[in-house]
């Protein structure tokens, strides 16, 4: 962990960052982990929205999930993650891609067994987190 801390750290990084200013302004920005990932290979739909909940009790979150989309799938990308910084009392997310805009509007469980898995999911994690609100987002581009 040292090492990669390292990496983002000194005067090469300083510079970069500087440099990177030029092309771009920081609106806003958080980061963390990654604790589980789904359907990675549609991680480039140019849609995206973000759901941040504070959590109290990190392991049934995540087991309640998992449990959840068990019975509704995701459609595009989807993963779960700690936040570490940037955060406003957040701790979790959930992020999923989106092909288009009229998609993300209309994702939702669609079965009586998919609004039943999200339900139990509500009702086991709302005494130990609190939803924060959703973020959606257009992506313009990526690099790396």
């Amino acid at each position: 962990m040292a090492n990669l801390r390292a990496l983002r750290s000194g005067s090469v990084y300083d510079e970069y960052n500087q440099n990177f200013l030029n092309f771009a302004e920081i609106t806003s920005i958080s980061s963390g982990g990654t604790l589980m990932r789904f359907n990675v290979d549609k991680g480039n739909y140019p849609i995206s929205q973000m759901w941040r909940f504070s959590v109290e009790d990190p392991v049934t979150f995540a087991n309640e999930f998992v449990k959840m989309i068990k019975e509704f799938p995701p459609e595009g990308y989807l993963s779960i993650g700690l936040l570490s910084q940037g955060s406003d009392g957040d701790s979790h997310y959930i992020y999923t891609t989106h092909k288009d805009y009229a998609t993300a509007l209309s994702w939702g469980p669609k079965t009586e067994g998919q609004q039943n898995a999200f339900m139990k999911f509500q009702k086991i994690v709302n005494p130990i987190s609190d939803y924060l609100g959703t973020i959606t987002m257009n992506n313009i581009k990526t690099w790396n």
